[in-house]
């Protein structure tokens, strides 16, 4: 009994050295795969750039070129705050771009995390 559970032990120990190789190399697949989808497609060239400058973009503008007139200053959310939008103008700005931006991060990293999801079970599949 005692050489079939060195056996066994022995089996599990080579089982378990490849199995945490695979799950390592899977891991470290996972956080790439997860950097380049959350940086590069959800980050940087859709939401992001549009999100900081698209409302500031308006501002700058208006110091460029003055009008004696006023622009139409509408944000792709429509929101209403209990405050005086003509005195404290500052702040909803800011609060929007704020939200949009934990917005935009928080659907990265649900997407992020479902590909890690994938990757372990890629890997478990695959040591099994």
């Amino acid at each position: 009994m005692k050489k079939f559970m060195d056996k066994v032990r022995r089996d599990m120990e080579v089982e378990q050295g490849e199995a945490l190789q695979i799950m390592k190399k899977h891991a470290y697949m996972a956080k790439v795969y997860g950097l380049r989808f959350g940086c590069k497609r959800h980050l940087w060239k859709n939401t992001t750039p549009y999100a900081l400058l698209y409302h500031t973009s308006l501002f700058v503008y208006d110091k460029i070129v003055p009008t004696n007139g006023s622009r139409l200053e509408r944000f792709p959310i429509s929101t209403d705050y209990l405050i005086l939008d003509d005195k404290y103008h500052l702040l909803p700005f800011l609060h929007m771009n704020f939200s949009l931006i934990i917005l935009i991060t928080i659907f990265a990293g649900t997407e992020t995390l479902a590909i890690l999801v994938l990757k372990h079970a890629a890997s478990l599949s695959e040591v099994a």
